[in-house]
């Protein structure tokens, strides 16, 4: 195999990984490579253990894939290492801001906040994230003790098989046994333990694999928007949702830039949008202008005075 061929399969790596961007044509053209070339490289990286998945041409490297697991076995912190790491970076960052852009990170892939990180439940949570993350490694079910439903705030106990959890937004992917669905809970809202039951899953062809977009939403179902942005919203795309710059298209301004997000609905980018509206042009998708004019006409009756 030449050095060529191998960065190339390299760079693919990297671009599919957690990819919910970039569609089959888009990564050929960036890698310079035929569509059957791209097919013969998934092939290659599924026999190699890859879970890669696809949806409408749209390939992602699943990071629950043996490699990475396997990578972070040997990389990652625990959570109690996060949550010391960051509670110094808390207490010493002061007007760094390297130190407080780390600590910033660290909460947000860990899902640590503030209010946990001198608070006396702390422990309870800790606890509850390492139960969490032994049932999914050993495929146990789980019983969530006092899980506060968000419509309403009644307390009951959820017996859920969880099989995905993301730290970052706190979201706990289960298939609850009761009501034979797949749902997302917040580790956030179990007010006692989670307990760990020597049961092993019994519904995994009912785990639907969910996506999560940039802005923290999640869904099975994925929706395209195409923008035209300008400097700053450029910069808070990378700097603080990690757009990487592969997936922007300069515009012939020589200013602007062009980019196709795959999104999880439409609060999340309508929340982005209607921020930097001055910054930003929607060049794909008519649903999505039809929900922002939505939202601004509710703003104004909202803003009218009685």
């Amino acid at each position: 195999m030449s050095l060529d061929i191998f960065a190339r399969q390299l760079q693919l790596i990297d671009l599919l990984t957690g990819n919910i961007d970039l569609g089959l044509d888009d990564i050929c053209t960036r890698l310079s490579i035929s569509r059957r070339t791209f097919l013969r490289y998934i092939s290659m990286l599924r026999q190699q253990g890859f879970d890669i998945q696809s949806h409408r041409e749209v390939y992602t490297l699943d990071p629950r894939s043996a490699f990475f697991n396997a990578m972070s076995e040997r990389m990652q912190l625990s959570y109690d290492e996060a949550l010391t790491l960051t509670r110094l970076l808390d207490g010493s960052a002061g007007d760094d801001p390297l130190a407080q852009r780390l600590r910033r990170r660290l909460a947000a892939l860990y899902g640590i906040e503030a209010t946990t990180l001198h608070h006396p439940e702390n422990d309870r949570r800790t606890s509850n994230i390492a139960a969490v993350r032994k049932a999914i490694s050993q495929r146990l079910q789980v019983v969530l003790h006092g899980y506060e439903s968000v419509h309403s705030h009644s307390l009951s106990d959820r017996l859920v098989e969880p099989y995905r959890y993301t730290p970052g937004d706190d979201s706990l992917y289960c298939y609850e046994l009761s009501t034979q669905l797949c749902k997302v809970f917040k580790i956030s809202r179990v007010s006692g333990t989670i307990e760990v039951l020597d049961a092993p899953w019994e519904h995994t062809q009912q785990h639907l694999h969910y996506h999560t977009d940039i802005f923290g939403f999640s869904s099975t179902r994925i929706t395209r928007v195409g923008l035209r942005v300008g400097p700053l919203a450029t910069r808070i795309l990378c700097e603080e949702f990690g757009v990487k710059d592969a997936a922007f298209i300069l515009d012939a301004d020589g200013t602007h830039r062009l980019i196709t997000l795959s999104v999880c609905g439409f609060k999340g980018i309508g929340r982005f949008v209607l921020g930097l509206m001055h910054d930003i042009e929607i060049t794909r998708n008519d649903e999505f202008r039809q929900y922002l004019r939505a939202q601004l006409q509710d703003s104004l009756k909202r803003l009218a005075p009685e």
